[in-house]
């Protein structure tokens, strides 16, 4: 008799993310959302219960058991097995970070349990007793420790874009295409004039352009405004050779980001605040681990080290906020809790530890409305992506936007037990 872990489920309880992948970059509406138990839920895993066990220390061990694991999803499923998962030939780095290859299937991943990987065994019931709704995956330095709902329906994430227009200019500066944040945007946007010829990339990426405030100088005001995104990705279009943003953008993410990290479920539409993406929970999870190793992707350095250390940290010390801007910018934030803004580039951050108390100081979190989060810690090696979600509410939590997560993240941070123990170093020296 095979002996499983309970985290398999039934046929019945399979998520669509098992069916063969059939849109790519597409604007095809999502698959329906999935209400149905998770595919992927806590078991015991003790050598008493299942003395057939294979041990997973060593890299082979994990390769052998993931290719049972993969060997069962396809019997549940239906597919067909050659013996080996079709990821097979993907090997943790030197490292031991897990680097999905390309393409859109949960076969691309290396399930993990909690415990394998330094979490406490009771991480996903304290996960799904506090994120009440939606989708959502969880990763730690690339190995796919819980997923609930559909790992590939694509959707719009909303504000939620904005980390990746910011990782898009790291990829720009990198290839020295951009040569430094304080370029003014001018430079690629030569509508801009008055005040708003000064603004710089460093402006828009930390919501300190005062783009709807003409009479203000950049750097002057912190507010939320959808004018950031949209300067962002016309300058990013022309930076990538197109005339504009409605010309061709897919060229632009997929030459900077999504091609290099292997991202296969995305797609682009154009809006009057610049261009939306359309994404699943894989390619967040991709992006996630691209920030979490500082930039790199494999050997293939993206994104520079020093811009994601921006990217995660408080940029607007000294700057006055406006939690009310008119421009989409009604965060919900009040002054009396945050008298600045936690802000990094196009993230949330937790450098001071007020948006999330009792989380290290390297969380940083993209969102969007509609429940669209990703919430990363390169010190932990943790991604959670998670979309069309909801949290259990917090009484004495204060208001805004970045709030509703911080129970996720607290209880993520308080189930890290140790270091990853099949990972050595990451890229930035953090286990």
């Amino acid at each position: 008799m095979l002996c499983l872990p309970r985290y398999f489920a039934r046929p019945a309880d399979l998520p669509m993310a098992f069916a063969p992948a059939t849109h790519k970059r597409l604007n095809a509406p999502s698959p329906p959302l999935r209400t149905s138990r998770p595919w992927f839920w806590p078991g015991d895993m003790s050598d008493s219960k299942c003395p057939k066990r294979l041990g997973a220390r060593r890299v082979v061990g994990r390769t052998r058991s993931r290719t049972i694991r993969m060997f069962v999803i396809s019997l549940l499923t239906g597919g067909t097995f050659s013996g080996s998962a079709p990821a097979a030939s993907a090997q943790p780095s030197s490292s031991g970070i897990y680097f999905p290859p390309a393409g859109e299937s949960i076969a691309n991943q290396f399930l993990t349990t909690p415990q394998e990987v330094g979490l406490n065994a009771s991480i996903i019931t304290d996960l799904e007793s506090v994120i009440v709704a939606g989708r959502w995956a969880l990763w730690r330095h690339g190995y796919l420790v819980h997923l609930v709902g559909d790992f590939n329906a694509n959707t719009e994430i909303t504000s939620g874009r904005k980390t990746v227009h910011a990782a898009t200019v790291g990829a720009g500066i990198q290839r020295g295409l951009i040569p430094s944040l304080q370029q003014r945007l001018r430079v690629w946007n030569p509508e801009l004039t008055g005040a708003d010829a000064d603004a710089t990339w460093a402006h828009a990426l930390t919501e300190t352009s005062t783009f709807d405030e003409p009479t203000l100088a950049p750097g002057s005001l912190w507010a939320y405004s959808d004018a950031n995104a949209f300067q962002l990705n016309r300058a990013l279009s022309r930076v990538w050779g197109n005339p504009d943003f409605t010309a061709n953008y897919d060229a632009v993410v997929a030459d900077a980001l999504f091609d290099p990290i292997g991202a296969q479920g995305w797609s682009t539409s154009v809006g009057s605040d610049g261009i939306r993406l359309h994404m699943d929970l894989e390619d967040l999870g991709r992006v996630g681990l691209l920030l979490v190793t500082g930039g790199e992707w494999v050997d293939n350095r993206l994104i520079p080290e020093w811009f994601v250390d921006r990217l995660i940290t408080k940029q607007t010390y000294g700057i006055p906020p406006d939690y009310d801007n008119a421009n989409n910018g009604h965060t919900g934030l009040q002054v009396e809790d945050f008298p600045e803004s936690p802000y990094g580039l196009m993230t949330w951050v937790n450098t001071d530890q007020d948006l999330y108390p009792a989380a290290a100081a390297t969380w940083a979190v993209g969102l969007g409305a509609e429940g669209h989060y990703l919430a990363f810690d390169p010190a932990s090696g943790i991604v959670l992506a998670v979309e069309h979600g909801d949290f259990a509410p917090q009484p004495g939590n204060p208001p805004g936007w970045p709030i509703p997560i911080s129970v996720a993240v607290e209880t993520i941070q308080q189930n890290i037990e140790r270091p990853n123990p099949l990972v050595t170093t990451t890229a930035n020296g953090a286990a």
